[in-house]
């Protein structure tokens, strides 16, 4: 299905990106699938009655992510249903074929030192724990799942590191900074694939149960036609054989129209 916007008026527009798997080691394959879907997209905008603009280079991505231009770009579920809930709508959830994940839907791992002492999940509690920043609220929402907390009132962890990133929270297992890591089950499976000499330090402890991944978004300020055109577009990239080897380097396999925050509305990670 080809859908193209008749557009009558100057529309905001700013580069499409996707920054949560954006590692220097598949920069890439990154880059090249937000080529594609931005030349996608403007295909069905149509040649006229854009209003393009670059982003700021000292702009945080919440504030790209709050900006009536932002095309397309990649946010957490949590994200979505909190701080983002009036700002940006869901236009699909990727999925990735990788350990942990199923459809629209991805675990978190529990990773400890290959070196060290904890080999079960009862052996976590009252350890230093790190965790990506970004990934936070949705992590302790996947740990809840599987460790016995203690009553309410008493400290879980004996420390709580937050990083800037995965492999950061990873590191500082491996660095003994703390005793384990949470990371998301894609994460985890680009460590091995493309940072094996943090990965190869690590054990997979325990898989979280499931929950939605990251899903692609754009303004909640676009007009249903231009949404529908974004959609279509992020559609035919993720079937055009061209993109195959980027998608393949990203672990990305289909994609789902779910929106996550359907799923979590009835979670208690909403309001965490």
């Amino acid at each position: 299905m080809n859908v193209h916007s008749s557009i009558s008026q100057l529309t905001p527009v700013s580069p499409v990106f996707l920054p949560l798997y954006n590692w220097k080691e598949v920069s890439g394959a990154i880059q090249r699938l937000e080529t594609a879907l931005e030349r996608a997209i403007l295909q069905r905008f149509g040649s006229s009655g854009m209003m393009f603009s670059m982003w700021s280079a000292t702009g945080s991505l919440e504030e790209r992510w709050q900006d009536d231009s932002l095309l397309l770009s990649q946010v957490d579920a949590h994200a979505l249903t909190n701080s983002l809930r009036e700002k940006v709508v869901p236009i699909l959830t990727p999925h990735f074929t990788v350990p942990g994940c199923d459809g629209g839907m991805c675990g978190r791992q529990i990773l400890v030192s290959k070196s060290g002492s904890i080999r079960t999940i009862e052996d976590l509690l009252g350890r230093g724990l790190a965790l990506s920043r970004r990934d936070r609220a949705m992590a302790h929402h996947a740990l809840k799942k599987v460790l016995p907390m203690p009553p309410h009132g008493e400290a879980a962890f004996s420390s709580l590191i937050q990083t800037d990133g995965h492999v950061a929270a990873m590191r500082a297992v491996t660095e003994g900074q703390v005793d384990f890591c949470c990371v998301d089950a894609v994460a985890w499976a680009m460590a091995k694939a493309y940072r094996s000499d943090v990965a190869d330090q690590l054990l997979a402890l325990a898989t979280t149960p499931k929950l939605p991944a990251a899903s692609w978004v754009t303004s909640a300020s676009r007009s249903a036609a231009e949404i529908e055109c974004i959609r279509d577009a992020a559609i035919s990239v993720l079937s055009d054989p061209a993109v195959g080897a980027a998608r393949d380097a990203l672990f990305i396999g289909g994609y789902s129209l779910m929106n996550p925050a359907e799923q979590l509305l009835s979670e208690d990670v909403v309001a965490s």
